[in-house]
């Protein structure tokens, strides 16, 4: 299976996201996200996992209008964030 692991629960199966070998995001359906047979363990683990992708930038989630299905894809760019302002300040005064 081809794209961006982003996570599994347990021994539960690895879920993917996004790109192919040449790199085109495709997107997934949310509700494919989950898995009903995890419970209700599995889908708050990995409704935070996805809450925690998104505020990393690494999932982009998209919906068409108002009250329509939620799609996620890997992000297309990779945002890089220091762990605090020292790390910015110390290597752009170098």
């Amino acid at each position: 299976m081809s794209g961006t692991n982003v996570g599994s629960y347990g021994g539960a199966k690895p879920f993917y996201i996004g790109a192919g070998p040449d790199k085109t995001s495709k997107f997934t359906g949310f509700v494919d996200l989950f898995d009903a047979e995890e419970g209700r363990m599995g889908v708050a683990v990995t409704f935070i996992a996805i809450l925690e992708l998104l505020k990393e930038a690494m999932i982009e989630v998209v919906q068409a209008e108002e009250f329509a299905p939620l799609h996620v894809r890997a992000a297309s760019s990779v945002h890089l964030v220091a762990d605090d302002d020292e790390q910015l300040d110390s290597s752009s005064s170098e």
